[in-house]
């Protein structure tokens, strides 16, 4: 055993057979499908063929490439093929040894061009715009109560809005909404609707509503309308399909309802609701009025009689004339009784004396 570069090599017996290029070629065995073929590429080396001094094309010659294959083609004189065209060949192939290296084998397809193909191109596909919600999410009931009835547009099919109509009854909540009339079935109209709509200050809240069957997705899960929506700065509420319907624009909206009907039942419950409430603010605000009212009362009679008590307490003098302060203390009037005992004392003192001085005489 003989090794040359790491290779280990078994020596040669006497009587094996070694072959030369030239037998390998004629040992190989290469086959082409029967029948006929229908090949596309693109014309390369396209050449016209015709006898010396004659104008008269009896074959036309040329190479198929596609990739890194190639396939020699014999068309012909009346095929409309040139140089870099994209065809499509129908023929049969035929397989036999190259003219220039009997190393190789070449392919020729003998027939003719029965049609054109538009050659794929890879497109670059952008990478998708995240969707960012740049204002929190709002309530049904807060966006009616903000907004009212009148700032709110809903796109919906005829469908979509005979449920809504119908879940609202008796209410007529959406005789005040604007409906938008729009293709559910083509983005580029939706969104051209869209951006008609939010061109109008007054709309404030919009509404996407349409029923199931086929076709839902393509409004549903666009991303290019999810993003108009919310670039909007609205809020948006959806009803789209039945209840076992998720699509992109319910994991985006404010609020998604499962079917129009319940949105329509839910939006004629918040009108009740912001109907009561307001009934009760008012009511509210109206005792709130009295109650001040009645408080100023009391504290005015309250005061009245703190004066009465006050003057009952402290009573004015005879000569008085009101000028001095309130708190000033006033000496008691004198009394006509007590100056009748005062006389009537110095009477009897008077009578004693007398009597003594009668006496000592």
């Amino acid at each position: 055993m003989n090794t040359t570069n790491g290779i280990q090599t078994s020596p040669l017996a006497a009587n094996e057979l070694v072959l030369t290029p030239d037998a390998l070629i004629d040992a190989l065995k290469i086959s082409a499908p029967s029948g006929f073929v229908t090949v596309k590429g693109i014309a390369a080396e396209v050449k016209f063929w015709s006898r010396n001094g004659e104008d008269k094309v009896l074959k036309v010659y040329g190479r198929l490439v596609l990739g890194d294959a190639s396939i020699r083609f014999e068309l012909q004189p009346n095929a409309a093929i040139q140089d870099n065209a994209p065809v499509i060949l129908y023929g049969a192939l035929r397989i036999k040894k190259s003219e220039t290296f009997r190393t190789t084998h070449e392919v020729i397809l003998v027939g003719d061009v029965v049609g054109r193909w538009i050659p794929y191109e890879p497109v670059v596909v952008a990478p998708p715009t995240p969707l960012v919600r740049q204002q929190p999410r709002l309530s049904l009931e807060a966006a009616v109560a903000k907004h009212g009835l009148d700032a709110i547009a809903i796109f919906a099919t005829g469908t979509a809005w005979n449920d809504l109509t119908t879940a609202a009854n008796p209410l007529p909540v959406f005789a005040h909404c604007r409906r938008v009339e729009t293709n559910f079935m083509k983005p580029e109209q939706f969104l051209s609707d869209l951006a008609e709509v939010c061109r109008d200050p007054a709309v404030q809240v919009l509404v996407i509503a349409r029923g199931g069957g086929g076709g839902l997705e393509v409004i549903g899960d666009s991303p290019e309308v999810a993003a108009a929506l919310l670039a909007s700065k609205r809020p948006f509420y959806t009803a789209l399909g039945h209840d076992d319907n998720v699509l992109l624009l319910d994991k985006h909206a404010d609020r998604a309802f499962s079917t129009p009907s319940i949105l329509g039942q839910m939006l004629a419950e918040t009108i009740r609701s912001i109907a009561e409430r307001q009934n009760l603010e008012e009511r509210l605000s109206k005792s709130t009025q009295e109650n001040a009212s009645l408080t100023e009362q009391l504290t005015q009679a309250n005061a009245k009689l703190e004066l009465e008590r006050r003057q009952l307490r402290e009573p004015v003098g005879k000569y008085d004339t009101g000028d001095q302060p309130a708190n000033k203390t006033h000496a008691p009037a004198p009394r006509p009784g007590a100056d009748m005992r005062k006389y009537a004392i110095w009477g009897v003192l008077l009578l004693i004396v007398f009597v003594i001085g009668r006496c000592s005489t």
